[in-house]
């Protein structure tokens, strides 16, 4: 599989993670809010159905605007390395679930739920990294 390819794949299941994590996370804090809900199966899918169809547009336009110019700067750079991809992971998606939550909210209660968004955003950076440019010989770990 040549890189390409391989950048292709990580681009898109990279937000597809994110998008899943993130209704993973607010499925596991309902069951904790609600801890004896009616049906906590339908609960669980119903959130992340309602994330995948509203939160994977966002998630790729994030991508878009912020993962692409990243990539190649880093590339340009030769820092293509895990940490600083997962770092920038970690602030578009948490700098982004901040904002959309807060707008879809209309109030600023929910920063505190940024680190949501963030441990989703550098669960989509590993995953990018592992999926798009594992096994590269010159990339080193850290910078």
């Amino acid at each position: 599989m040549n890189d390409n390819t391989r950048l292709v794949r990580a681009a898109v299941a990279a937000p597809i993670t994110a998008v899943l994590a993130i209704g993973v996370m607010l499925s596991a804090l309902d069951l904790v809010a609600w801890p004896t809900p009616v049906n906590w199966v339908a609960a669980t899918g119903g959130i992340i159905a309602v994330f995948m169809l509203y939160g994977a547009p966002v998630a790729f336009v994030i991508e878009l605007l912020v993962g692409v110019p990243a990539y190649y700067l880093l590339r340009s750079r030769q820092r293509l390395a895990p940490v600083p991809i997962i770092i920038i992971g970690a602030l578009a998606g948490g700098l982004t679930f901040t904002v959309v939550s807060a707008m879809i909210l209309g109030s600023w209660e929910w920063v505190s739920a940024g680190m949501i968004g963030t441990v989703a955003g550098a669960l989509a950076g590993a995953v990018f990294w592992r999926v798009g440019l594992h096994n590269r010989p010159q990339v080193p770990f850290l910078l």
